[in-house]
């Protein structure tokens, strides 16, 4: 998990490169060297969990093959992401973004529709995962019951607690980076889920640690390189924020 979420910090390499190759926005040189330091951060958190051990088992290669072939999918969601934050961008800034003091009652937020669209045209991709599906429903209904009084607590599985929960805070997360791509460009947006990331990951770490030392075993992943990899992601961060404040100087003296 802690891997996952240091590599989908990438995004905001990804749609700095995108945005320079076919929006032909330009960067200062300090949001150049957080790109650099960002990139490097995330390649040693990547290493800090990958299967380089020799092992005596017949499915080392299955493993490393099948650790590759997540990083192939995580690489191609981040390409398809900063495309799609750079249309997000383009369209807002074409068609206008929606005014903080404008309040329509007659049609639903620009953010709104956007969430909609992104997420029902989504929907059939599920088929080529139905069989998945099936069996982890399956598996829910199957596991153990709420211990409630009376007949209630027979009838709905434990598991379906932290999975309401869960979906109601995606719920919250996604509308709120929906209603903030409106306002904010898609660099923005994307430093600020990077920083978000980055704190899911101290949040992890150190629930792993502490599950781990509890039941007395110790974890496989490279810490000093894992812990490496964060800080120059937060660094490059912040080095990339104070880069687009001086832009933002430039810009503004272009237009007086």
């Amino acid at each position: 998990m802690t891997v996952h979420i240091i590599f989908r910090s990438g995004g905001l390499v990804i749609t700095m490169l995108l945005g320079w190759l076919f929006a032909r926005k330009r960067y200062s040189l300090l949001q150049v060297v957080s790109v650099l330091l960002v990139t490097l951060g995330v390649i040693l958190t990547t290493l800090s969990a990958s299967p380089v051990r020799v092992s005596q088992s017949k499915d080392v290669f299955t493993d490393s093959y099948t650790y590759a072939t997540g990083i192939v999918i995580l690489t191609l969601a981040l390409v398809f992401s900063g495309f799609l934050g750079l249309v997000q961008d383009w369209t807002y800034s074409r068609y206008g973004r929606p005014s903080l003091t404008t309040s329509s009652s007659s049609q639903p937020p620009a953010w709104q529709e956007s969430m909609f669209y992104l997420h029902f045209l989504a929907l059939p991709m599920f088929v080529s995962v139905r069989h998945d599906l099936l069996i982890q429903i399956h598996a829910l209904n199957s596991g153990p019951r709420l211990s409630l009084p009376g007949q209630v607590g027979s009838i709905i599985p434990a598991a379906s607690v932290p999975l309401i929960i869960n979906t109601l805070t995606q719920l919250l997360c996604v509308s709120g980076v929906n209603r903030l791509t409106t306002k904010v460009t898609a660099l923005t947006v994307t430093l600020i889920l990077v920083v978000r990331k980055a704190a899911s990951l101290v949040l992890s770490v150190i629930g792993v640690g502490i599950i781990q030392r509890g039941n007395g075993s110790h974890s496989d992943v490279d810490k000093g390189m894992l812990w490496s990899g964060a800080g120059m992601v937060l660094f490059g961060t912040v080095i990339y924020s104070l880069g687009s404040k001086s832009i933002r100087k430039i810009d503004n003296k272009k237009r007086v």
